[in-house]
């Protein structure tokens, strides 16, 4: 019997992709797979949701309800110079995040700024409402996932080759010594 643990679930789940059959233990967070290697577990946080869609339904107007709209988030984020939109209103555009995360049309400044965040975690530090639990960046990007599933103010470019790349990858024949190098 072969353990593997690690705080990292993209190895796990690479490591288990390449080794056997990857299935979901009953219990919650742990990934086994059977077989040749019938103990590997990898450490995964508890799901903050059901669903996706439900995580983002209830913290987006949660997070939205902390935030004051002060503008702090967006004078922190180096992306708003870089995308020329430093000398646009920060309490406006920090209130479309608000309306983004609540599932509403927000202005095209603010789609701008979601749009080209990089997670800096700037915004974070920055947030004086980060004591009474509001994530900036977290905020940010429930926003964008709202700006691009509800009000479709960002539009996805659809990429043909993201899945055959992935399963390249995947099937990567490596051996032992690489996968312990690896991981």
């Amino acid at each position: 019997m072969v353990r593997l643990e690690t705080q990292n679930p993209i190895a796990a789940l690479l490591h288990l992709e390449l080794r056997g059959i990857l299935q979901e233990s009953q219990t919650r967070g742990v990934l086994e797979a059977p077989g040749i290697m019938t103990d590997i577990r990898t450490k995964l946080p508890a799901p903050k949701g059901p669903t996706t869609e439900a995580f983002l339904a209830g913290a987006g107007p949660a997070l939205a309800d902390l935030c004051t709209a002060c503008g702090a988030c967006f004078e922190a984020c180096p992306m708003a110079d870089h995308i020329g939109l430093r000398e646009t209103d920060p309490h406006s555009t920090t209130d479309g995040l608000r309306k983004l995360a609540r599932g509403e049309a927000a202005p095209a400044e603010t789609i701008s700024w979601v749009s080209a965040c990089a997670k800096s975690g700037l915004c974070v530090a920055a947030c004086p409402q980060q004591s009474a639990g509001l994530n900036a960046m977290l905020l940010v990007r429930i926003a964008k996932q709202h700006a691009i599933n509800e009000t479709r103010q960002i539009s996805v470019k659809p990429d043909p080759t993201a899945f055959p790349r992935v399963k390249t990858y995947a099937q990567l024949q490596l051996t032992d010594e690489e996968l312990d190098a690896w991981l």
